[in-house]
């Protein structure tokens, strides 16, 4: 990181966006944070921009690298509306990332891309190579915004740097897994059986420290890198590293996969009278699936490992409600 003096960020709030900030920061590194509206964080100069809407008016001039993480990926439907959403964000937004990038003559675009543009549900573990058969609107809409960088930089002094990142976890992730564990804790979820599934998961300080290193890498102009740590998990693994975490003993019982199926199938009726189910088809494929990638190119080109594991997470999410609620009882008592 030591040429990158000056970046531009999109999606900097997020998840994965406020921890990248604090890095660059940290680093020393000034930054242009690119916002839907006002927000104070670890930035320099915030730009009001919401993807999709039109030209980027800024000039870029300056910048060393753009880290393009904001997106679409909240829906869970893949119904007209939801694509033509996905369509304008994803891929225009990244369009109209692009056009200001080329235009400033930024050196390199870094996009922020998912495991879900090549697919999932392979039992094998799959890398760069693999063809892309992208089952979702989300996963469809990451692969042309992926194409569309790539394509556009082509014969520009701008290069493109694609990261696909399986599901990231961290203290502060809001999705499944966090729901998952919010069930258990509650004594909502029960033991399920193994089902041989293996599944990618990334910290999210590992995912920056992948972003900083392709940030400074000459040999990454131009290449697609899976960030997957080596370590896969089963769901009956993860769920172990539940309840280690909570301090719960392991289950001395099971419920089998086969017996959630008919529930799942009861969940894809509610959801196509009522909007929205709280376990159907697709959840069921989640705990069951494989989606297991390999970050080995990403090692050899940059060094990168994983340094974070999964029971880090939730060993770090027990320890901070625990501080939370220490810290509440203190003020209740004072």
């Amino acid at each position: 990181m030591s040429e990158v003096k000056r970046v531009a960020v999109t999606g900097a709030r997020g998840f994965i966006g406020n921890v990248l900030c604090a890095a660059l920061a940290a680093r020393g590194v000034s930054i242009l944070a690119l916002l839907r509206e006002a927000q104070d964080g670890p930035w320099d100069e915030a730009l009001l921009h919401k993807l999709g809407s039109g030209p980027i008016h800024h000039d870029f001039s300056g910048i060393d690298v753009v880290y393009h993480l904001a997106g679409y990926a909240h829906a869970t439907d893949d119904s007209g509306g939801e694509e033509s959403a996905y369509e304008r964000t994803n891929v225009r937004g990244t369009q109209e990332v692009m056009q200001a990038a080329i235009a400033g003559g930024v050196r390199r675009v870094i996009v922020f891309s998912s495991v879900k543009a090549m697919g999932e549900g392979a039992p094998v573990c799959l890398d760069e190579c693999a063809p892309c058969r992208p089952v979702t609107a989300y996963g469809r809409s990451k692969r042309a915004a992926e194409l569309a960088a790539l394509e556009m930089a082509a014969g520009t002094v701008t290069d493109v740097v694609v990261l696909r990142l399986p599901l990231v976890h961290g203290t502060g992730q809001k999705g499944n897994l966090t729901r998952m564990f919010k069930a258990l804790a509650a004594r909502r979820l029960p033991p399920l059986a193994a089902a041989g599934n293996r599944r990618s998961m990334v910290h999210v300080d590992d995912v920056t420290d992948a972003a900083l290193r392709v940030g400074g890498c000459a040999c990454a102009g131009g290449e697609i890198y899976i960030v997957a740590p080596s370590q896969a998990y089963s769901t009956a693994e993860i769920d172990a590293i539940m309840r280690d975490a909570l301090g719960r003993a392991r289950a001395r019982w099971r419920l089998p996969v086969a017996w959630l199926k008919p529930a799942a199938l009861i969940g894809d009726v509610i959801g196509r009278l009522w909007g929205r189910s709280p376990f159907d088809s697709q959840a069921l494929a989640r705990l069951t699936e494989s989606a297991w990638y390999s970050g080995a190119k990403l090692a050899e080109h940059t060094g990168w490992q994983a340094r974070r594991s999964l029971r880090d997470t939730f060993t770090d999410i027990v320890r901070q409600e625990q501080m939370c609620a220490t810290s509440g009882s203190r003020t209740a008592g004072s």
